[in-house]
């Protein structure tokens, strides 16, 4: 596909036209410009120079003239743009002369309207329109463009190859930037289409496309800024004042990437309809990808700031405004983030009413906001179980789900396991070294107790105990504690005593007219208002940042389009025992091992970090009385006490947005290794590489540097880098 031409640059190719013409160097000066806009012109780039002579409409008229018409249009000298009503008039008449003197069609032909909003949706078609005049002039005969005089953007098209790093970086700002332009217009003529042909509802349409047309408009309007600032020197290019003037225009995402899990559902439930339009784009994988290119575009603009910084200079004049401006792009994303969060948080409170058994009284609008929930080991009283956790202002909320045996195509069901009111927590204690990462949550009741979560990393620590803390500090005050016991009155921590075994009797006992309710709601997840929030069977959309609320990805109902971009840190490791006493978590706790990887099939600006299916790790904490869970509860089986492993090596395989788990010897060769790591990837589906000799095999060391295996050497010395502890810890490959 051809490298796409920009606004910015459609613009300035009409200008070169139109210098062709006879007379058209006077509305080209920048004097006479400012002489009809009644006050200095703002901005004197090639689209608003374009757009204002077009505005006054005499232009235009010239433009029909230039073709003999036997009623040549009159040229009103009084035409300015405070007097809008005289140019309005001559842009009349040049919309008629172009159907009746060109023949051009009514629908190729802007609207009045299109010229003098502030919209460049319309001003597209204002271009279109007179690029149709222009070549019927040409084929005439009439007029000869190949030759453009010179004016002052005449330079604004050129551009060599870049001589640094930091112009590679503005080069693929301004490349990638141009080409997500062309997919939103892609997407635009999409939504053009279904509209006209009404095969969806206005609701369906409002949220499948959402606010796309303004989203589109802010683009282009934002191209022209990044188009101006990379034809400059970079000690005379502003990119990260563009960033900050920018920064408040950016919420034009929110409600477009808000909306995307909604926007997937209602291409889920209506593929045969779409299908019909399968000629412009294919619904359920074409139709996915380009739906979610904002989100992945809005993740990619701190990346792109940051490469810059690194390649600039800190004497360069605008090295400051860089920094604001990666600060004020990360804000915006974090906004956007927040508002996929709420929106996502409402709607799973409500799923969560209809999925938990054995709610015992509570009531979900008691709990106060959803802040964040994720699934974690959780350790208490020397037992290890998998829990999804969820932590509200007043209170956290331990479940476990459970799968019918009878109906594996049904969503899995919560058993409520436990809650702890946040009145009664009174500490948080975080641990992270050598890759485990583990928060201790401390509570008193009539007694001490203490059970720890099992974190991915380091951020998703972080973020748990940063919010933790503040909910702690909130509940120091006394009318805040009061208030919160009031709504829900029980001991402060307690936990159920059904068995796995059990909860999956009860499971399959349930009878079908729930299951047919839980399948009919998650089905209507997608028929909610732009305000309501999304499902919760969706993963996590991706956003850039560094503190804040962090949302379950949960199991995709279908396969997603991953991130264009993926971040990767140093990699969680398991540890191993535990000191009972201790309140701090030492770094010899013993760990459960591991379950199988789940592949992500939705966007999540964590890719690439530590998936969410495959849990690092933790260690675990003893309590005397943190929990009563049942006898007959089935205690986890430990890795370290199979002989057989300690031969083999556990290797978690980053590669692209997939994870998959293999196990090699612990004397594999680096030949035997790539060949075990390329049919992994092919048999798992992923994107064939070109053999074994076409991947890169690279780990993080003690030191979190990056290497890169090229031999028998240095695999075995990336095997050195697991916990020495724990011989069956997981060893993260990242390969490309």
């Amino acid at each position: 596909m051809s490298a796409p031409t920009s606004f910015f640059q459609t613009s300035i190719q009409i200008i070169d036209r139109l210098s062709c013409l006879p007379g058209f160097e006077h509305y080209l000066d920048p004097d006479y410009l400012s002489s009809v806009a009644g006050a200095e012109v703002p901005s004197m780039d090639p689209v608003t120079t374009l757009w204002n002579i077009f505005r006054i409409g005499n232009a235009l008229c010239e433009l029909v003239n230039i073709a003999r018409p036997q009623n040549p249009l009159a040229i009103n000298r009084e035409n300015n743009l405070s007097n809008l009503n005289g140019c309005k008039k001559s842009v009349f008449h040049f919309r008629v002369a172009c159907n009746t003197d060109f023949g051009i069609r009514q629908e190729d032909i802007f609207s009045i309207t299109e010229l003098y909003q502030q919209d460049t949706n319309g001003f597209v078609r204002v271009l279109k329109t007179v690029s149709l005049v222009l070549d019927s002039l040409e084929q005439k005969g009439l007029v000869d463009t190949s030759n453009p005089r010179p004016h002052r953007f005449s330079e604004s098209g050129a551009g060599g190859a870049p001589q640094d790093n930091r112009a590679k970086v503005v080069r693929e700002l301004l490349e990638t930037e141009r080409s997500y332009i062309r997919d939103l217009e892609m997407l635009q003529n999409y939504h053009q289409a279904v509209q006209r042909s009404s095969a969806l509802s206005p609701d369906d349409m409002l949220y499948l496309f959402a606010n796309l047309n303004e989203l589109a408009d802010f683009q282009r309007k934002f191209l022209i800024g990044v188009e101006e600032n990379a034809l400059q020197p970079p000690d005379e290019q502003h990119f990260g004042l563009l960033f900050l003037q920018m920064e408040e225009k950016f919420s034009v995402y929110e409600p477009f990437c808000a909306n995307y899990e909604r926007a997937a559902n209602i291409v889920e439930e209506q593929a045969s309809v779409l299908m019909r339009f399968s000629h412009i784009m294919e619904p359920q994988r074409q139709l996915l990808a380009y739906l979610i290119k904002p989100i992945q575009r809005i993740c990619k603009y701190p990346l792109l700031i940051q490469e810059m910084i690194k390649s600039s200079s800190k004497d360069m004049p605008n090295y400051v405004e860089l920094t604001e401006g990666l600060a004020a792009i990360k804000r915006a994303a974090d906004r956007v983030n927040e508002t996929r969060r709420k929106v996502e948080n409402q709607l799973l409170v409500k799923d969560l009413e209809k999925r938990v058994k054995g709610w015992h009284e509570y009531s979900a609008g008691d709990f106060g906001e959803l802040l964040l929930h994720d699934k974690f080991v959780m350790s208490s009283n020397d037992i290890e179980k998998e829990l999804m956790v969820y932590l509200f202002e007043n209170i956290m909320i331990c479940c476990k789900e459970v799968q019918s045996k009878k109906n594996k195509k049904k969503a899995a069901t919560l058993q409520l396991k436990g809650r702890i009111f946040i009145s009664s927590i009174t500490g948080a204690a975080p641990y992270s070294r050598n890759g485990v990462h583990a928060l201790k949550v401390l509570w008193r009741d009539a007694q001490m107790g203490n059970f720890s979560l099992r974190c991915r990393n380091d951020e998703q620590l972080r973020m748990w105990h940063t919010t933790l803390e503040r909910l702690i500090a909130s509940f120091a005050q006394p009318e805040a504690r009061q208030s919160a016991e009031k709504k829900v009155d029980d001991d402060a921590m307690s936990f159920m005593a059904t068995s796995d075994d059990e909860e999956d009797e009860l499971e399959d006992e349930r009878d079908s007219e729930a299951a047919s309710a839980s399948r009919n709601a998650t089905r209507r997840a997608g028929t909610y208002s732009m305000g309501a929030p999304a499902p919760a069977n969706r993963g996590a959309y991706p956003a850039y940042r560094q503190n804040g609320h962090q949302s379950m990805p949960a199991p995709a109902r279908h396969q997603r389009p991953a991130p264009e971009y993926a971040q990767h840190t140093v990699p969680s490791m398991p540890g191993a025992n535990s000191d009972q006493s201790d309140q701090e978590l030492s770094p010899g706790e013993h760990v459960a091992s591991n379950g199988l990887p789940r592949r992500q099939t939705s966007p999540n600006i964590y890719a690439g970090r530590s998936e969410p299916g495959d849990r690092p790790s933790m260690p675990h904490a003893n309590s005397a009385t943190v929990g009563r869970y049942s006898h007959n509860a089935p205690r986890p089986v430990h890795a370290n006490k199979s002989s057989d492993l300690i031969d083999q090596v556990k290797i978690k395989v980053n590669y692209m947005d997939d994870v998959y788990v293999i196990f090699v010897a612990r004397t594999v060769s680096y030949r035997d290794l790539l060949a075990k790591l390329e049919k992994k990837i092919r048999i798992c589906g992923g994107d064939t590489p070109n053999g074994p000799d076409s991947l890169k095999v690279q780990y993080f060391d003690e030191d979190g540097d990056r290497v890169t295996i090229k031999n028998d050497e240095d695999v075995q010395t990336s095997f050195e880098c697991r916990d020495p502890s724990s011989p069956t810890s997981v060893l993260n490959f990242f390969v490309c």
